[in-house]
């Protein structure tokens, strides 16, 4: 359940693309288990087991940055030579078992993506075969003689073959991240691969080398030879394995400072308005603890933490006269206070916030039932992110002062939600927002410590009659209890 949440979260055009990729590396790999039926599955088992002892080393050494499955180590070199030695499309079931062993060692990846590295992989060895064979190069089978020109012919086809598998790869993931992030295509694949091509052509030279000496030189000179060249590439590893280190260091420290200033963002509307302080915050508690009640990923949770905190930044353009009025609102002021879901996303839309995060600002007010404002989506239209934050919203507005009414008790939020409000919300998020009320204290949930307690002080004092929270006096402590 938790496989199929995760895959119908992803953006509309992500899913379809990768749903076209799962049927391409399908076909691939029907096409290449055919060689069973040829008899020529123990060469393709040995190749295998090459690949499988090779890429050992590199798993542990493996990062989860969006071009893992595109660098082309020594288990790559093996699959090209299984296309060299066996037939096109041999790489193929090469390629696919190592990605398979990638993807759940040493960290278990999410099924949507290791389908689509191994999807991948198959599709892009597979042309890369088809392209060796359509351009003549010759089959050099590890142990046997050939003839030294038979490894010269090998060396243009197998050149056009790597690049082949380069321009598939590359193109492929770096097409998956620009749906995933929004970002441009020309820019993912240039800052990711655009200096990798090397590393597919060195892949292929290793592989004609070691075939074509293999039937002239002993197996022991022959594994002498191999020796620097698996040196190079453990140092090599070594390396990377002390970058990425440090590259993860940098980038929680940068995760930090983002969610700093947003925290800092989502202040300036407390700031204006000062009966909602303390609201962004409780609505981003009471919302990541759904998600995670949800099983969402850490990934999920951060978007969807900051989608909460950001969610009411657009009543920066609400008139402060509306934002702080002692009643209710007239037809009018109504129609100018729901503006502020798209003011939010007008604000944040040429930003760099991954799209779920704009939708979260844009959407929170639209109900399932398809009542809600500004676009009137409903049911499966509103993305699971959206919906667990329209519920946090509602419930913290429930059981919060407002200039209107005094804050209602958990037992009359729930009452209302699950009742004359049932049809705007997801029932298994109420469900599992209220299961979690009761298993846990309020307080344990949500915590108003991340706010500004310098603003709190300042706004204390200019609304000394307004009721919100204080550094003395936390916001939880004026919920009542069940």
């Amino acid at each position: 359940m938790r496989v199929i949440r995760s895959f119908i979260n992803l953006p509309s055009p992500l899913r379809s693309y990768l749903l076209a990729w799962y049927v391409a590396g399908a076909l691939a790999l029907v096409w290449s288990i055919d060689l069973l039926l040829e008899g020529r599955w123990s060469s393709v088992l040995w190749y295998i087991a090459a690949s499988l002892v090779l890429s050992a080393r590199t798993a542990r050494g493996a990062s989860s940055n969006a071009s893992e499955s595109t660098t082309v180590s020594m288990a790559s070199a093996a699959a090209i030579a299984a296309i060299i030695g066996v037939c096109p499309a041999a790489g193929a079931l090469v390629e696919a078992s190592t990605t398979v062993l990638a993807s759940v060692f040493p960290k278990r990846h999410a099924l949507y993506q290791s389908l689509f590295n191994v999807s991948v992989v198959s599709v892009g060895a597979l042309a890369a075969g088809l392209t060796y064979r359509a351009l003549g190069g010759p089959t050099i089978a590890f142990g046997h003689r050939s003839p030294l020109t038979g490894v010269v012919f090998a060396a243009a086809p197998m050149l056009v073959a790597t690049t082949a598998y380069f321009v598939v790869n590359t193109a492929a993931v770096a097409k998956a991240v620009a749906l995933a992030s929004g970002a441009s295509f020309t820019c993912v694949w240039e800052r990711n691969f655009k200096t990798t091509l090397v590393a597919y052509t060195s892949g292929g030279a290793c592989a004609i080398l070691i075939l074509g000496l293999s039937g002239y030189v002993p197996i022991t000179p022959l594994l002498l030879l191999i020796a620097p060249i698996v040196y190079a590439t453990y140092s090599r590893e070594q390396t990377d394995e002390a970058r990425i280190v440090a590259l993860e260091k940098g980038k929680e420290r940068l995760q930090g400072l983002y969610l700093a200033s947003i925290r800092t963002l989502a202040l300036t509307v407390a700031a204006k308005d000062p009966y909602t302080n303390g609201h962004n915050h409780r609505v981003t508690s009471y919302s990541t603890a759904i998600g995670r009640r949800m099983g969402l990923t850490e990934d999920e949770i951060t978007d969807l933490e900051t989608g909460a905190l950001l969610h009411d930044i657009g009543k920066i353009g609400v008139p402060e006269h509306i934002l702080t009025k002692p009643g209710k609102l007239d037809t009018e002021e109504m129609a100018l206070m729901r503006r502020h879901s798209e003011i939010g996303w007008a604000i944040i839309e040429p930003l760099d916030f991954p799209d779920i995060v704009k939708q979260i600002v844009r959407c929170h007010h639209e109900s399932c039932d398809g009542s809600g404002y500004p676009d009137g989506l409903s049911g499966a239209q509103i993305p699971l992110l959206v919906r667990i934050v329209t519920v946090s919203d509602v419930f913290d507005a429930l059981t919060t002062h407002r200039p209107y009414r005094a804050a209602l008790s958990i037992a009359e939020a729930r009452r209302i939600m699950c009742g004359d409000m049932g049809p705007h919300f997801d029932r298994s998020l109420l469900t599992a927002f209220f299961k979690l009320l009761e298993e846990k204290p309020l307080d344990e949930i949500c915590r108003v410590s991340a706010e500004s307690p310098a603003l709190m002080d300042i706004l204390h004092e200019l609304h000394p009659c307004q009721p919100f929270p204080s550094r003395q006096q936390p916001g939880i402590d004026r919920l009542a209890k069940l």
